[in-house]
């Protein structure tokens, strides 16, 4: 039986003092972004979670968060070329779950 990691993941630009308020914004939105996700899943609105993974694959990425940038990708691939629902349901648990795991 495999581990699941519960580790933090901080920012790569945690460090830096001038982007600590901005950080800490993003990873505020980032309880309001899970809700639409899941609500999204919940009615089968594949196109919704598209397009919120796509918007979390850029700003993540853009805020140093690659591990949640990675994970985005990769739910919106699964959404974007229909891979069916039970893919997607694997890949947006384990996206919501390294997502509750971002802090600043």
């Amino acid at each position: 039986m495999s581990q699941v990691d519960t580790s933090p993941v901080r920012s790569t630009m945690a460090d830096d003092e001038d982007f600590k308020e901005l950080l800490e914004m993003f990873v505020d939105g980032l309880n309001e972004k899970r809700d639409l996700l899941s609500s999204a899943f919940n009615q089968q609105d594949f196109e919704a979670l598209r397009k919120v993974s796509h918007q979390l694959k850029g700003s993540g990425g853009g805020y140093g968060f690659a591990g949640l940038s990675e994970r985005a990708a990769h739910l919106e691939e699964a959404c974007k070329h229909s891979m069916g629902a039970d893919v997607i349901a694997e890949r947006l648990e384990s996206f919501l779950a390294y997502m509750s795991r971002v802090v600043v």
